[in-house]
């Protein structure tokens, strides 16, 4: 039986004497796709950045592939929030694209033939080959979004660790990135965290509620229910159209008289 693509076991961390993640536990097999949802402030971004070794954990244990985090980083590729990026890089997008995947995590790698290449190949995937020459200054957030998604596919990686993947962009956009996803997923395990349960209904079939620890783990129709959302975002919540849907009444409302 092959290893699991992530197995998170009691794991604990803590900030300046505050415990932010307590006994988080789960395991992710190869090939799903999971979605880490919660309130602001409960820890997804901790949780993601301490599965990348990136914030010292107090105990517990993660496994990815059956390796360490520092040995398995050639495997991953991550994308860390929108917020944690420069969207006035003076660079063209290919050359985004080709900074990189985590293995070279904190390095800017030379523009060789090959390592073009390899960024140019992440882009088709996407379908943004059109976007390389263009600066990513001058790009829509949502075609950043695409960009720096294309950059943490170089090299193939095994497992996609996204942060917030589709936050601060239109809907249509939101509607692409998720439509990528689901494509992605078939070859490689992809596990995002996001904020817009709307999306994370319509189109993820597994759901982790995190509040510092996992409240709930399941698929997504058993997780997102009323009672549990109210409870973990203190607010009533009515989940709306898919994105598909959302583009389709627009469009429907554009071609009016």
């Amino acid at each position: 039986m092959s290893d699991p693509a992530l197995e998170v076991s009691r794991l604990s961390v803590s900030f300046n004497g505050r415990r932010v993640l307590e006994q988080v536990s789960f395991t992710v097999g190869q090939g799903e796709l999971v979605a880490i949802i919660g309130p602001s402030g409960s820890g997804k971004t901790t949780l993601l950045r301490a599965l990348l070794g990136l914030v010292p954990w107090e105990e517990g244990k993660v496994s990815i592939f059956g390796q360490s985090p520092a040995k398995a980083r050639r495997l991953v590729g991550y994308l860390p929030q929108q917020t944690e990026t420069h969207s006035d890089f003076p660079l063209i997008s290919l050359e985004v694209v080709s900074m990189g995947c985590l293995r070279g995590m904190g390095a800017v790698f030379s523009s060789s033939r090959t390592r073009l290449a390899e960024a140019r190949r992440a882009m088709e995937l996407l379908g943004i080959e059109d976007l390389a020459p263009v600066r990513f200054s001058e790009l829509s957030a949502g075609q950043q979004q695409l960009v720096l998604l294309a950059r943490a596919l170089v090299g193939d990686p095994k497992l996609l660790l996204l942060d917030e993947v589709a936050s601060e962009v239109d809907v249509r956009y939101q509607h692409q990135i998720f439509d990528h996803l689901c494509s992605l997923s078939a070859e490689r395990t992809v596990v995002i965290t996001s904020h817009d349960l709307n999306c994370v209904a319509g189109r993820i079939p597994r759901t982790i509620a995190l509040s510092g620890r996992v409240v709930a783990d399941g698929p997504t129709s058993e997780v997102l229910t009323p009672k549990l959302v109210e409870e973990l975002f203190r607010t009533h919540f009515l989940f709306g159209p898919t994105a598909r849907e959302e583009i389709a009444a627009t469009e429907k409302r554009e071609e009016l008289p």
